[in-house]
Order: structure tokens, then sequence, then C-alpha cells
């Protein structure tokens, strides 16, 4: 999973292998940080893996930032105002009897990084018309 971040719009990317095989991108429109970026691209992810999985078992999710993977699982507290996202990412997460959500290279995030890139496109496209 990815996001890709403009000035008022941000795409997210995201790869599923495995029960649910598909990849896919979406646009957001709004202000937003690169982690908040990061964070929606995770939760999109797990959205359609949760749906798509008619026995949701496990689940193995990647991201390439380290610092929204440490915020999402890390023992100690989340800030005030990213307290909202790990209780979001907690109810996601807990779609699966089993989760591991795992940092990645950048280059083995290469597609969903291109579909982040993509839906970035299409979101500035469409603002823009």
């Amino acid at each position: 999973m990815d996001a890709a971040r403009g000035e008022s719009v941000f795409g997210v990317g995201y790869l599923l292998e495995g029960e649910v095989s598909c990849s896919g991108r979406r646009v957001f429109y709004g202000t937003y940080t690169s982690m908040e970026a990061e964070y929606y691209a995770l939760a999109e992810g797990l959205r359609v893996a949760s749906v798509g999985s008619e026995s949701n078992e496990y689940c193995e999710a990647y991201s390439d930032c380290r610092p929204l993977v440490d915020k999402m699982c890390g023992d100690e507290r989340c800030r005030d105002d990213w307290q909202s996202y790990r209780a979001s990412f907690d109810w996601l997460a807990s779609k699966f009897d089993t989760y591991q959500l795992s940092t990645c290279d950048r280059s083995s995030n290469r597609t969903a990084h291109v579909l982040a890139r993509k839906a970035l496109r299409e979101g500035r496209e469409h603002s823009n018309s």
C-alpha cells in the first residue's frame, strides 16, 4: 500500500495477493499530511481485503512508511491527534483473526506506488476540470 500526495488531493494504491488477489487505487480530496495519506492507503487496503475475503483468518500488510507502522503497531501511546487513526486501524485489523503489519522496501512496493501516482494524477485532472 502506498500514497502519493498533492496540495489538496492524494491518491492511494494497493496490491492484494492471496485468497483475494487484486490491485486498485483511489483518490481522496482534502489537505492531509504525507503520513495521513499513507494511513489512508493502509486503511483502504485493509478495507478491500476484509470485504473481498471469505475467510478473514490472516492478513499480512506492508507499508514503506516506517513511522506509520510504528504508530499503528508500537506499544507507545499515540499523540492525541493520532489516537483516532490508531483506533480505526485497530477496528479494521480486528476484521481478521490475526494480522501482521510490517515495513517493506520502496523497491518491493513499486506496484502500489505506481497506482498511487495514477490516482493522484486522476484527482488533479478532476479538480482542474
